[in-house]
This record gives structure tokens, sequence and C-alpha cells, in this order.
């Protein structure tokens, strides 16, 4: 740490024509333009970057001249290097350089009981003097309503998140937050903190997250969010068995809203709230709750509802998540590209999709993609000819496989074989997840039953195996058609979680 601070702090700026740079790029052996360097760095988290600093005097002053790089500070604070953090951040800031900034807050500390409000109070009053020009403000530090920071004006915030889970009681945002003066302010995000009945601050919000450990008891909801009136998209995530307790009555909200709810008790009476929500989607999520299994109807009327928002969709798309550490095995539905339900286990959703539902959403579809354990359902149905399918073959535990094992499809098409015209094979997320996982061996003979089984002849033009390959050569009706082994199917969010909590704790500075 005392290594990184000197870093920072006897570099001083360079003059806009970077003579010193000029001068040291000549007799650096890589040769990389400065700006090269910056865009490298740009990729880099935090202590990684710290170390390129240090690879030579170039890469010191091609880094530190580029406050781009200084444009997303990310910092956890440890209460024992107390005395480290204003002149820290002071740097950091520097190293800014006044640029739009989007900042992280973070804390470690084994009791909220003997925090140093002192110490955070001066760190408070550190980040106020600079909301002039932040961007993203992520609060996740021992709270209190009174802070500085809260109570300056932000004239270019966009998101404000804060997370007041110490477990000292509610938190509250104060009524005169950032002085009335939030132009800009558009996406709230509040985990264990409540929404203040009015604030000027907050009239400007177009998404509000609630996230709750407990119930959601929130009489007053309806007339908190009479005051947001540009609000377009409302999360709520309560982690409570009993769900919604109390979120008032009276007059519903008129607001057109897209809503995104947990799936627990006293649901619809938030949905009673706002009838003209234009949207709705739904979190399953039972791990954190410990939650028992939901009732099969209310299932098959949320689902109803969430496959129903996207009118006439032309994709379906039932993915596997990926895989979570003492977490079941769930599915997203996309219907789109729009998020209709997550986390929801597969013994939960296939109940409730049901032939009549299925054929009421499938009627534009033209790509779909199912675990193959819900083929069946879509086989019963009339699907447009020329289908895009992707089908994710079902496996035993990876725990409990050899590597080298051959994978069984336990397709069989008991019904007319359909019109697909792509037909790709996946493995499951987490049969992958491991950088290094080996493909799947699968027979070729198997292969070609499977394809005849399921396509209609003529059809396939395109068969593709993610993370799979052959043991021998498939021939197929069209003569033409070859089986071809590509990259294993990876979505965007399943990019995003790949990564393992050891690197993400990478990205932060601890101070």
């Amino acid at each position: 740490m005392g290594a990184y601070i000197s870093i920072l702090r006897n570099s001083g700026p360079l003059s806009d024509g970077q003579p010193e740079l000029s001068n040291l790029q000549t007799r650096h052996p890589g040769g990389l333009p400065p700006e090269l360097l910056a865009e490298i760095g740009s990729f880099l988290p935090y202590p990684t970057l710290y170390r390129a600093v240090c690879v030579s005097r170039y890469w010191r002053a091609a880094l530190l001249a580029s406050p781009r790089l200084w444009d997303d500070i990310t910092v956890c604070l440890l209460q024992k290097r107390k005395d480290r953090w204003t002149d820290v951040l002071e740097l950091l800031f520097a190293r800014n350089a006044g640029r739009p900034l989007s900042m992280t807050l973070g804390w470690v500390n084994d009791s909220a009981l003997d925090t140093d409000w002192v110490a955070l109070d001066s760190i408070s009053a550190l980040v106020a003097s600079h909301m002039w020009h932040m961007k993203s403000l992520s609060l996740q530090i021992p709270y209190r309503h009174d802070m500085l920071l809260l109570l300056v004006p932000a004239p270019i915030l966009e998101t404000l998140e804060v997370v007041a889970t110490d477990g000292t009681g509610p938190k509250w945002l104060p009524v005169d937050l950032f002085a009335g003066i939030a132009p800009r302010l558009s996406s709230l995000h509040l985990d264990e903190a409540e929404l203040p009945l009015q604030c000027p601050a907050l009239r400007t919000v177009t998404k509000l997250a609630l996230i709750s450990l407990y119930m959601l008891c929130e009489p007053h909801l309806r007339s908190k969010i009479a005051y947001l009136p540009l609000l377009d998209e409302f999360k709520v995530s309560v982690l409570d068995l009993d769900g919604y307790r109390d979120v008032g009555t009276g007059p519903p909200c008129e607001l057109a809203l897209y809503l995104h709810l947990t799936f627990a008790p006293g649901l619809e009476s938030m949905l009673a709230l706002f009838p003209r929500a234009r949207r709705v989607s739904y979190d399953f999520d039972r791990a954190f709750r410990n939650a028992p299994d939901p009732d099969p109807e209310d299932v098959a009327a949320a689902v109803k509802r969430a496959m129903h928002t996207v009118p006439n969709p032309t994709s379906i798309h039932i993915r596997w998540e990926p895989p979570v550490v003492d977490y079941p095995d769930a599915l997203t539905v996309v219907l789109d590209d729009r998020l209709v339900i997550e986390h929801v286990e597969l013994f939960i959703l296939k109940p409730a999709l049901n032939i009549e539902l299925i054929q009421s959403v499938f009627v534009s579809v033209t790509s779909l993609t199912v675990p193959e354990e819900l083929w069946e359902l879509f086989e019963l149905c009339t699907l447009l000819p020329n289908l895009d399918v992707t089908l994710f073959v079902s496996q035993a535990s990876t725990e409990s496989r050899d590597p080298g094992c051959t994978p069984k499809l336990y397709l069989n098409a008991r019904y007319a074989p359909k019109s697909i015209r792509s037909l790709a094979l996946a493995r499951p997320p987490k049969c992958f997840y491991s950088e290094d996982a080996p493909h799947w061996i699968l027979s070729a003979t198997l292969l070609e039953e499977f394809v005849a089984s399921v396509v209609a002849p003529g059809s396939l033009q395109s068969l593709l195996l993610h993370g799979i390959v052959l043991d021998g050569t498939a021939t197929f009706d069209s003569g033409d058609l070859v089986a071809r082994t590509v990259a294993d199917l990876v979505t965007p969010e399943v990019d995003a979680a790949r990564r393992s909590v050891n690197e993400l704790v990478d990205w932060e500075f601890l101070i």
C-alpha cells in the first residue's frame, strides 16, 4: 500500500507537450505509444494497474498521465487503515483530474458497533467536495442520512446506489438529498434503505430498485411513487418468506411501468398497485429465503402473465443460468431479448408451460432455445417452418462424469418431425465453467438417429455442436450437411459470471 501511495504522489501530471514521455519512448524497447498503453490500462483492475505503473519510468509516465484510467474508482475501506483513507482518496481524485467519475465506496469491518464515524465523516466531506463531477456513486459503507456527501448538489450524477446492510436499524434517504439539485439522476438502487416521501432530487428518476432482506412493509409506497413522475422501471426484491405484507391501499398508480418483482406471498397486492404496468417479469429465486415450493396455480398465473407481456415474440430463449455454489440450477426466460422470468427451477417452470400457453405465444416464433427436458412440450405444438433451434443437452452432474465419457441424448421424437432450418446442441454452462473443460464426445451414430427422428427430411441446413465433438463421421439425408464443432454457447450473462470471487475482489482497491 505504501508503495502505491508513493507512486501516485511522486509522479506529477505531465505537461500537454509531454516532453518527458517523448524522451522516454525513444528508449523504451516496446515502443508502445502512450495512447495504446492507456487503452491497455483501461482493461486492468486496480492492483494490476498499480503494478503496471511500476514496470518502468515510461509506463509510469504514460499511465499516470491518462486521467481516463482513473474515471472509475472502486475502493474498500478497512477500518484498521483509516489513517490512510484521506491520503489515498485525495491522490486518486487528483489523478482523475475532475473528469466525470464513477465511484464505489465499500467497507470491511467485523462489527458496525465500533465504526469510527469521525474517520468516515472526513471521507464523506472529501467525497462531497467532488460531487460536482460525480457521475455514478455506490455507497456500501456504514450509512447515516446526514452524511455531507448526500447534502451537496450533484449536478451530473446519473446513478446512486445505497447499500445500508450494516444491521444498525432502518435507514432512509434525506428529504433534502443533494440539496434538491441532481438534474441528471435517473437510476436509484436502495438496499435496506427507505425511499423518502417527497424528495425534489428524485423527480428525474426513471429506474428504481428496492431490495429488502425482510418483508416489504411500505404502507406509503403508492404515495412515494407519486413523487417520481418519470419512473419507468421498478424492481422489488424481497428475501423474506413473508414477502409483501403491507404495501398500502388507495388509488392505484397510473404509470405504465416495467415491473420486476420477486415471486413471494402478497404478490397480488403489489400487482394491484400497478394495474397499468406495461410489462411484468418475475424473480423466482428461493435459495436465499429457503422458501418452500410455491403453489403451482400461483406459478402458472405468474408465468402466463410474464409470457404475454411481450406481444408476438419472434424468439423464445429458455437458458440455464451460470452456476452458483450452493444454489440450485435455475433457468432464465427471455422473449425477444426481454427478460420475463429468472432464477426459476426446472421442476417449477415445466408444469406452468402448458400446451395452450405455448401455442398462444408461439404464433410468430422463428428462434427457440430450450433445455432438452422441455422440448417435448414444444414438440406437441404447431411450430412455424424453418425454425432455428438450440437444445441444451441434459447431463448428469459433471463431478460424477469422466472427462471423455460419451454423453447421451435423451430426446425421443414421439411426434412428427419438425421443419428445422438450423439445429444446435449445446452444453449447459455448469459443464464448461472451467476454462480447460474438455469437449464431450458424442456418438456419430446416435446423432444421425436423433436428427432423423426430430428434423423433417430436407429442412436442416446447419448443424452446430457447442463444446461437443463426434467420435466419427456422421452422414445425413442432405449429403452436404456437416456437423461442425464450435465453442461453447456463452451468453453475456455467463461471460460476466465466469469471473471467480477472487477475480472480482481484484477489482477493488483496499485502503
